[in-house]
């Protein structure tokens, strides 16, 4: 996933968080250097699955609002915009709105 492609999938979850993370450029690039684990340039499903399997905290397949909260509430406690981002764009990946993500919100 391109640094463009991230930034564009979070758009929508900027909308809904109201908050304000600009410049976009600078944190897209952040956000996917810190995702992209082995510095290849490209965020493949092996790295989406290890941040799947680090926030599905009991390894039942599916990530809970609770078990989302709990993890961003740890990392990022010090940081309220991106923690209410991070909440929102819960909600968007939680595609068909269930309130569990799991491997067929991704797909």
């Amino acid at each position: 996933m391109s640094v463009l492609s991230a930034l564009l999938f979070c758009l929508p979850a900027l909308t809904l968080a109201q908050v304000n993370l600009k410049p976009y450029d600078v944190t897209a690039a952040n956000a996917f250097t810190q995702s992209d684990l082995n510095h290849d340039g490209v965020f493949d499903r092996s790295e989406l699955e290890h941040f799947f399997r680090e926030y599905d905290v009991n390894a039942d397949g599916s990530i809970t609002f609770h078990e989302f909260s709990n993890l961003v509430n740890v990392n990022h406690v010090h940081n309220s915009q991106l923690n209410h981002f991070l909440h929102a764009l819960y909600h968007v990946y939680d595609v068909n709105n269930d309130h569990h993500v799991n491997h067929l919100d991704f797909d």
